[in-house]
């Protein structure tokens, strides 16, 4: 067990995100452990990479060089741009990084309860999906762009 307290999540400043994060995905690049993750609110993913020997557990609990990903907003992904992404790294087969997210241009308030656990949960439907890639994980690019 790592214990209770969540993990440290610092920005490429060294300080603490101050969001609340959700969707991890733990991923090697490079031969170095990263974490993606989604901050919110609003919706976008982050990543971080892993400072320590993974072989130690503490390591697993302190996470450095934090930065949002620069997914490019479109005209569908105006509200929620990069919303529970996944990162797959094929930088052998092709060259690059790809992306998947989900992004929407709006949550109807009409319908928003604020918590999945009331009788009318949050809105769903208007997510899409999206897809970028980029070959540095810093410049990224969508199709048609």
């Amino acid at each position: 067990s790592l214990g209770d307290d969540p993990p440290r999540l610092l920005t490429t400043e060294g300080t603490e995100n101050g969001m609340t994060h959700e969707n991890f995905q733990f991923l090697r690049i490079g031969g170095v452990w990263h974490l993606l993750s989604t901050d919110y609110k609003p919706h976008h993913a982050w990543l971080y990479r892993m400072e320590g020997d993974p072989g130690r557990d503490e390591s697993w609990m302190t996470w450095v060089d934090g930065r949002q990903l620069a997914i490019p907003v479109e005209a569908w992904n105006t509200v929620d741009v990069d919303n529970a992404a996944a990162l797959l790294d094929l930088t052998a087969e092709d060259g690059f990084f790809y992306l998947i997210y989900g992004g929407k241009n709006e949550t109807r308030v009409d319908e928003f309860t604020g918590s999945a656990a009331h009788e009318r949960p949050w809105p769903r439907g208007w997510n899409r999906l999206g897809l970028a890639r980029s070959r540095d994980l810093m410049t990224w690019s969508v199709p048609g762009a």
